[in-house]
């Protein structure tokens, strides 16, 4: 008898084995073996027989032992599935928290920048109206003189540009606020040529860029038509260009160059901006770097908040970062990241996805 295969599997195994058997059966009912024989061939068919038990018993065992496993995983799959259910609840909940207490911080934000400009005004038209009586008071009397006279028209004058000039920041403060809230329907997809839209963008800028003797360089990419957010891409651009004369150069000019414009690159540092585009794929980078002062690294970290800003006294509102930051993430679909260290310069991705168009023909009116 041949040696038995064990790299066979039980059911395999068995199956063989009962065709052994059952050749082994025939022989003996035709009588084709001798008496001593028989008795070597009772021992083999015993031998068999009882293999067979084991090997049913064995595969019995491990069919019991696979139900167990599939019970135990499918309890084990139901546990995961309540765990990510929860993980999810509370993903959900952190969100809506986070978003209640951006909320909430720009409700106080505009509650504050709000305050002052409208409580000066009101003081203001306060001391007029006081003016005012006082005023009466004279001309009731006939007491009324030709430097009192003077003296109010005068207080008149100041009160009233001041309550304009408030009344104007709070004007701008609400128009900067609506911009904050970006809608998408109010923004249109169209096509268009996104470094044509750029280097448009940067054209009307030319006359700040240069009066603030900063150098902008253009590194863009092959062109390609696109179907995209035209009016955020520009929106973005301005602001960011915007944010780095207001911060990164917002010191005054250097002597040398105020003094001469022939000053040699060697005896003052020149001040870039630096726009680069990439297309991989359906994904585009725009990538904006300058050279400026930079930026501490705990203040990076709250660089998108609203109405966080280092110039509350010169006039800065600090919507600038944060409606660029809504553009790029709900209007584009995309991310915008900022790195910088102080001295170094400041640099700012943004990544968002885009739909290639086929049509040359239709990009923007006003692109052309």
């Amino acid at each position: 008898m041949s040696e038995l295969d064990y790299s066979e599997s039980p059911e395999q195994e068995i199956t063989r084995l009962k065709k052994i058997i059952q050749v082994l059966m025939d022989r003996a009912e035709h009588g084709s073996n001798t008496d001593s024989s028989d008795f070597s061939l009772f021992q083999t068919t015993i031998a068999l027989e009882e293999k067979v038990r084991q090997r049913t018993q064995e595969l019995q065992q491990a069919l019991d032992q696979l139900a167990h496993t599939n019970i135990k995983l499918a309890e084990t799959n139901l546990e995961l599935d309540h765990s990510l259910s929860e993980l999810k609840s509370t993903q959900d909940q952190l969100v809506e928290s986070k978003k209640m207490a951006a909320l909430g911080a720009l409700v106080a934000g505009v509650a504050h920048e709000i305050n002052t400009p409208v409580g000066i005004g009101i003081t203001a038209t306060s001391l007029v109206t006081e003016e005012v009586k006082e005023l009466k008071n004279l001309l009731a009397n006939e007491t009324l003189s030709r430097s009192n006279l003077d003296k109010f028209l005068s207080m008149i004058e100041d009160s009233s540009n001041l309550t304009i000039r408030n009344l104007q920041r709070v004007g701008k403060l609400v128009s900067n606020f609506k911009e904050v809230a970006v809608n998408q329907g109010s923004m249109k997809k169209q096509h268009c040529q996104i470094n044509r839209c750029i280097e448009n963008s940067t054209a009307m800028l030319t006359p700040k860029l240069s009066e603030a003797h900063v150098q902008l360089q253009l590194k863009l990419s092959d062109d390609v038509h696109c179907i995209t957010y035209e009016s955020a891409i520009d929106q973005i651009v301005t602001n960011l260009i915007t944010n780095a004369l207001d911060h990164a150069f917002s010191s005054s000019a250097p002597a040398a160059i105020a003094e001469t414009e022939s000053i040699s690159a060697d005896s003052a540092k020149t001040r870039q901006i630096s726009i680069s585009t990439q297309l991989n794929g359906h994904q585009f980078t725009l990538l904006f770097e300058d050279n400026g002062k930079g930026i501490a690294p705990e203040l990076v970290e709250r660089i998108f908040e609203p109405f966080y800003t280092t110039r509350r006294g010169s006039g800065g509102m600090g919507l600038g970062l944060h409606i660029t930051y809504n553009l790029a993430t709900e209007i584009l679909g995309g991310s915008i990241q900022c790195t910088s260290q102080p001295g170094q310069g400041t640099q700012f991705k943004l990544c968002f996805p885009v739909e290639i168009s086929t049509d040359t023909h239709q990009d923007s009116p006003n692109r052309q």
